[in-house]
């Protein structure tokens, strides 16, 4: 699939999504349902659930079902209150970066606006060190050569700046075409392939007419990079918002499951022959009742007899010492009678 960027055109200017970016994960409706979803998922959080809900039944509980609902519910609130605070974070993080001033070109005259409020077909001037806001491709630079610097670290991890040039089509343009240059880019749907960019660009009259020029990575500025050692550059928005390149691989942020909250996967439960539930059901159930009479009874045990047989044997021959001397008092009590 193809979509078509038309350069300056106010007409499909809102064909596509803006820039505004959104990596939360909640909100304020979908907040209590979505995260008592996301903390029943872990094992843990549903054992103890049962294990509270069968204390309810007054019959066969021996204990208050407060003692498991209170540290349960407590449990909830403290991990519900942290996912709030980091979404929390994540928007302020979401809402510095849709409110940052940027520049724009509209027929011919630069204005400021916020960078959420950039569509695309939309041109794009930047100055040196400022961060691309969107996926643009490279129209005209302050390099005579047509080349400029882009930090890509935020991007790939790579801190060497890499080199980007203009596409032969406007090379010649001056800063006054570049203003009110109108066109037409053929370009892939988007993804998140940051090493692969393949599509086409044509410039309408009064420039240039039926010339098409090819255009690859190289002529891209992607989002999230940053723009060094280059005076200005300028380029056409071509994937904004959440699709961006960057914003793709991001996605949404998913819960973290601790090696804790899936130790049960250890054990699979799907059936692997007839004799599953025949042996290893009531075998495994013997080793999770095996807990209820735990093999420290028996070390105990153990070791009290280990203790009880010498003491006894000391007691004993204390016993016998004292009735031997006991019965030496009373030979010599009857000799002398």
């Amino acid at each position: 699939m193809k979509r078509f960027v038309y350069i300056n055109d106010d007409s499909c200017r809102y064909s596509y999504c803006d820039n505004r970016i959104s990596n939360t994960k909640y909100t304020l409706w979908n907040f209590l349902p979505k995260n008592l979803w996301e903390q029943f998922r872990r094992f843990m959080n549903q054992y103890f659930l049962l294990i509270a809900c069968l204390q309810l039944w007054s019959r066969i509980t021996p204990v208050s079902p407060a003692t498991t609902w209170g540290p349960l519910i407590i449990i909830f609130i403290v991990s519900a209150s942290k996912e709030a605070w980091d979404d929390y974070n994540r928007y302020l993080s979401d809402k510095k970066a849709n409110e940052r001033k940027i520049w724009l070109v509209k027929d011919g005259v630069r204005i400021q606006i916020k960078a959420q409020e950039v569509h695309v077909g939309d041109l794009v001037w930047l100055h040196e060190n400022d961060e691309i806001p969107c996926d643009l491709v490279l129209i005209g630079t302050s390099d005579r050569q047509g080349i400029c610097y882009v930090e890509t670290a935020a991007l790939d991890g790579e801190t060497d700046l890499k080199t980007r040039t203009i596409p032969p089509i406007s090379a010649n343009l001056s800063v006054e075409q570049l203003g009110k240059v109108k066109g037409v880019i053929e370009c892939p749907n988007p993804d998140n392939d940051i090493r692969r960019f393949d599509a086409n660009m044509r410039l309408f009259l009064p420039i240039i007419d039926n010339e098409k020029s090819p255009l690859t990575i190289n002529n891209t500025l992607l989002q999230s990079c940053y723009l060094r050692y280059t005076e200005w550059a300028c380029g056409v928005a071509v994937y904004t918002g959440n699709e961006t390149k960057s914003g793709i691989s991001r996605g949404a942020a998913e819960p973290k499951f601790t090696a804790a909250d899936q130790w049960y996967l250890m054990y699979p439960m799907e059936v692997e022959g007839p004799w599953y539930d025949f042996l290893i059901i009531p075998l495994r159930f013997e080793l999770l009742c095996s807990i209820m009479i735990p093999i420290s009874i028996k070390v105990c045990l153990q070791f009290e007899s280990l203790l009880t047989l010498p003491v006894f044997v000391v007691l004993f021959g204390f016993g016998l010492q004292l009735l031997s001397q006991n019965l030496a008092v009373a030979k010599v009590s009857i000799s002398k009678i």
